[in-house]
């Protein structure tokens, strides 16, 4: 008796540390280091399901600008980099109107943007654009969009610039009235 008691007590206790354990990594898909690393979304959801959001254009000619948005935690990210290394920013700073951010994405409906606009092949070429667009949902699926090339006309959605262009200022203008 005492023997299977104590092999129950071991399975039992076995099943909980997995159970723990399976709990930790899914939360981590939840931090921005982790954003590459979290399943993709399948269906589409609602806009205002989206917690994050990740933004950035590159070109050579133009400064590296890209923008965070925990919109879940109501937190603009400074200077944030998203690479092999995981997250990092300079600082970040409190936003009171997230839904500002949900009324932009609907606004340029980017959910029905297509989710790779590239077309020609990375390899022919050496100082291209790209961009790309990742929304974090609350069950921790993203949702990626994107594009790169040399002719950025062809690589973006047609409100494309309009949509970066009331983002970035979204984003400067909390910056400027920021206490960080």
């Amino acid at each position: 008796m005492r023997k299977t008691f104590l092999i129950f007590f071991v399975i039992i206790t076995c099943l909980g540390c997995q159970e723990s354990k399976e709990h930790k990594i899914d939360e981590a898909i939840f931090d921005f280091e982790n954003f590459g690393r979290a399943p993709e979304a399948t269906e589409k959801h609602p806009i205002n399901e989206v917690i994050k959001i990740f933004f950035d254009e590159w070109t050579f000619d133009d400064p590296y600008e890209p923008i965070a948005i925990d919109i879940k935690n109501n937190e603009v990210y400074v200077n944030p980099s998203i690479n092999i290394r995981g997250f990092r920013a300079d600082d970040s700073f409190q936003i009171n109107d997230p839904e500002k951010v949900f009324e932009i994405l609907e606004k340029y409906e980017v959910q029905s943007w297509k989710r790779d606009y590239t077309f020609e092949d990375p390899e022919t070429y050496q100082d291209g654009y790209s961009w790309s667009l990742w929304l974090q949902f609350a069950d921790g699926t993203v949702e990626k969009h994107s594009g790169e090339g040399t002719d950025a006309e062809k690589l973006t959605p047609d409100n494309f610039q309009e949509f970066a262009k009331e983002l970035r200022s979204f984003v400067e203008e909390k910056l400027e009235n920021a206490d960080y």
